[in-house]
This record gives structure tokens, C-alpha cells and sequence, in this order.
């Protein structure tokens, strides 16, 4: 089997067309330089070189296994190369999930600070239900999560990326609407819309919890529970009912829809950044070390 030393002693000779220079810009003697040439052509069954007492020139085939003997060696030295940045993390891949409210604002930021530091590593973006985000990562389907609620599983490592509240979302006619703020218990009697269990996850507890410090239950009228943000949005610009929405989310608002702050929330949001620390891959690492450095 032709060796790749081999290969660059038989592309030096073919630059020179001279043994002896070959030889000695390669830094070994010249006899070991023609017995690693005639090597290769035995290995080939071919003559690589027309010979003559003072010069060497390249045969047709000569010609041919050059090519494709510089191409063999660039593709190891790039191969090599790719290597040490997977072993940096600055090639591979990092898959994120995240529930539908972090996909508007929190994603695209860290996607593009991550980006900015780190060009290379091909990023995936799933948007999960809640209930299905913890057992991909768990699965390896995904490398990190963006999700709100507490955990404590010693499995799982979670840092706060961002704290928020409740924002009321109301049709633009509603008779709140011009109000500045609203005290959540005057809407004791109006339709909630409301994300399902498994698209929502802690924060359907989180809104139970700031309608019942505000001292009733939300209504859900024809048990309409949404599983997009933007279905939310639609259900409440058609007048169908109100929601509480992260008020990160004001910005992404449509026609027919205003948000209003609460009078006196209770509720803080956390949204966290999940992720299984044992078998980080490099590109994780280096995703959560950029992050620290995120506002």
C-alpha cells in the first residue's frame, strides 16, 4: 500500500524533475528517495518517470497520478484541519429546541452571538412542544433547550437566560383597551385563550397562578387552547378572547391586538437554558460560553 510519505516524495520529485534536488529538499538521501519511487511504481505496475543520466521526466502516467496524488494530499491535510476545529467546536453541529415564545426573541439573539464568535458550526432550530422538549434532550435529539420553569434534576444543568411578566393581550376593542394598565381581576368574566398543556408546560401553571393571586380562575370559553404564538395572537385580534403573553412579546404583535402591562403582576417568568452537561459536545461548549457574554 502506497504510504503518503511516499506520495509527497513522489510529488517533490515531480517538481524538480532532478533526484538529487528532490532529494535534498526532502531532507533524505538520494538512494532512499529512488527506492521509495520505484516502490510506488511497482505497488502501481506503472513507470512514473522516463529516466536519463543526468534528468527525470514524467511519464503519461506520471502525469495522471500527480493530479490525483496532490489532490489525495490536500484532502488529507483538510481532513486533518476539520478535525482540530471539531476538537475546538468550531465545525459540527448544535441542534436547539425551544418552545414557541422563545423562538421570537430569545433564539434569533443567541443564534446570532453565537454566530458572530463562531461561523462555522451548522446550526438547527426545532420548535417543540414543552412536553416533548425535555424528553428530546434526554433522547440526544436535541443539545440544548429553551423553556420556561424550574428544574432541579441533577441530570440536567439550567441557567436563567432572562426574567419577564405577564402582559395582558386584548382585542383592540375591548373595554379595557385604553386603560395604561390592567388589574387582572377585571377580566375574571372575559374568555382566556389559553395554550395547551403540552405546548405551554410551566407556563400554563404560571398563569393559572397569576389569575388565581388576582383571585379567580381564567375562563377558557369553547375550550379553545392554542399551540403557536401567533394562533394565540389571531384568536385574540377575532375577538375571541384575551391571553397572557410574555410582555417580551409586544414587539411581535399584529393588527387588531394590544398588550397592556399588569397592575401589581405577581408572576415573574423564567426562561431557561437546559441542556445535559455529561457528553457536551465542543460546539455546546462553546454555545454556552457565548452566551455569558450575551446582554
Amino acid at each position: 500500500m502506497i504510504e503518503n510519505r511516499q506520495l509527497r516524495y513522489f510529488i517533490t520529485a515531480a517538481h524538480y524533475l532532478h533526484v538529487t534536488q528532490a532529494a535534498e529538499a526532502l531532507h533524505i538521501a538520494q538512494p532512499a528517495l529512488t527506492r521509495n519511487i520505484h516502490q510506488i511504481e511497482e505497488e502501481l505496475g506503472v513507470a512514473l518517470f522516463h529516466r536519463t543520466h543526468k534528468r527525470i521526466s514524467l511519464t503519461e502516467a506520471g502525469k495522471t497520478f500527480l493530479a490525483e496524488a496532490e489532490r489525495t494530499l490536500q484532502q488529507l491535510k483538510q481532513s486533518v484541519v476539520a478535525a482540530q476545529k471539531a476538537e475546538r467546536g468550531e465545525l459540527g453541529k448544535l441542534v436547539i429546541g425551544f418552545v414557541g415564545t422563545a423562538g421570537l426573541v430569545a433564539v434569533p439573539n443567541l443564534v446570532s452571538g453565537f454566530h458572530q464568535c463562531y461561523p462555522g458550526p451548522k446550526i438547527v432550530l426545532s420548535e417543540l412542544q414543552a412536553a416533548r422538549l425535555e424528553t428530546a434532550l434526554r433522547n440526544g435529539t436535541i443539545d440544548v433547550a429553551l423553556l420556561y420553569g424550574a428544574y432541579t434534576d441533577d441530570e440536567l444543568a439550567v441557567r436563567l437566560l432572562e426574567s419577564d411578566h405577564f402582559a395582558v393581550a386584548l382585542p383592540s376593542l375591548h373595554r379595557l383597551a385604553k386603560s395604561t394598565h390592567v388589574n387582572l381581576r377585571e377580566l375574571a368574566d372575559d374568555n382566556f385563550i389559553m395554550p395547551s398543556r403540552a405546548t405551554g408546560g410551566g407556563m400554563v401553571d404560571q398563569i393559572l397562578e397569576e389569575c388565581r393571586h388576582a383571585g379567580f380562575r381564567p375562563k377558557s370559553g369553547d375550550e379553545i387552547f392554542t399551540t403557536t404564538v401567533q394562533m394565540t395572537l389571531g384568536l385574540v385580534s377575532a375577538g375571541m378572547g384575551v391571553s397572557l403573553l410574555p410582555s417580551a412579546l409586544r414587539p411581535f404583535s399584529r393588527k387588531g391586538v394590544i398588550f397592556r402591562p399588569i397592575r401589581g403582576a405577581n408572576v415573574t417568568l423564567h426562561l431557561n437554558m437546559v441542556w445535559r452537561p455529561q457528553g457536551a459536545s465542543a460546539v455546546l461548549r462553546n454555545f454556552l460560553a457565548t452566551v455569558t457574554s450575551l446582554p
